[in-house]
């Protein structure tokens, strides 16, 4: 009886102790996993535009890639940023990489980031996210819609993907945010803060429950000496995706660019995903942009 009632108060304390942990670390997932500032970001060749919402109006930044120039749109891409990024860089280097692809890129800044309002929280992206694609959506009628994540903002990109209709994705690094922070750093703490950090990250920004749900093609840029996100991480997330995909390997870590081999590669999935859109690009001009890239030492 005795050992009975003891085994009884020790499960009680213990439950006690993690509901204890859970309030004094609420928020500690925000802390650690998003890194948000204010500050302008001076970026040329971009147009700003606001989403209004009830929640708090969300700050969107356009750009086209140089292929835009010379045809018609061919796609729309939705591209969401790393965790210490911003969307006014990532519409610039987005619509770069895309080269003589016709598209116009949408980077919104999640709440918290630049002018976007609100804070910076997990739990708001999942909807920030699906209400960027819908203003797209209703901006590009009939237009494939692609999603573009980096890191953290894959998470985001996999979201959209499960609950709207996307034509493709392409992901660099993407975390199985939940299963990174129970696996790679619970046993230093004993999983007493591990544990009510994890369960504070949204199902709907959790990759190994969304990447199941999604059947478009994705490209998968996966790098091999990444400390921040480690190679066998992102190949869950990989495994996981139940559409087409492509795997291009990296040699390089988290947020190092690429080579000119890899870029190569990179740019040749890309190439491969704009195809099944059907988008017609006029494949002479993109190879006469690949000479002049390659004469000037980029890819596009």
């Amino acid at each position: 009886m005795e050992r009975a009632r003891t085994a009884g108060e020790f499960q009680t304390w213990g439950l006690l102790a993690f509901v204890f942990l859970a309030i004094v670390t609420s928020g500690c997932a925000n802390t650690l996993l998003l890194h948000p500032s204010r500050q302008p970001v001076r970026q040329p060749g971009i147009e700003r535009r606001v989403i209004e919402r009830v929640e708090g109006d969300l700050e969107v930044w356009v750009a086209r890639s140089p292929g835009a120039a010379v045809a018609p749109i061919g796609a729309a891409v939705l591209a969401f940023a790393g965790n210490a990024d911003r969307a006014e860089r990532i519409a610039a280097s987005v619509a770069g990489t895309f080269g003589a692809r016709p598209v116009e890129v949408w980077a919104v800044n999640f709440p918290g980031y630049g002018g976007s309002e609100g804070e910076a929280d997990l739990a708001a992206i999942p909807d920030a996210a699906l209400a960027t694609y819908d203003a797209l959506a209703h901006h590009a009628v009939e237009t494939p819609i692609l999603c573009w994540g980096e890191s953290i903002g894959t998470s985001a990109a996999l979201c959209v993907a499960a609950q709207r209709d996307v034509a493709g994705l392409v992901l660099r690094n993407p975390p199985p945010l939940r299963r990174l922070i129970l696996v790679r750093h619970g046993w230093w703490n004993l999983w007493l803060l591990a544990l009510p950090t994890a369960l504070q990250v949204p199902v709907a920004l959790n990759a190994l429950d969304t990447a199941p749900e999604i059947d478009a093609p994705a490209v998968f840029a996966m790098s091999r000496a990444d400390r921040v996100v480690p190679y066998a991480y992102q190949r869950l997330v990989f495994d996981a995706f139940a559409g087409p995909k492509e795997a291009v390997v990296l040699t390089r870590g988290h947020n190092d660019r690429m080579d000119a081999e890899e870029r190569r590669r990179f740019a040749a999935a890309i190439d491969r995903l704009f195809a099944r859109l059907g988008d017609g690009i006029d494949r002479e001009k993109l190879n006469r942009w690949r000479e002049s890239a390659a004469l000037n030492g980029q890819d596009g």
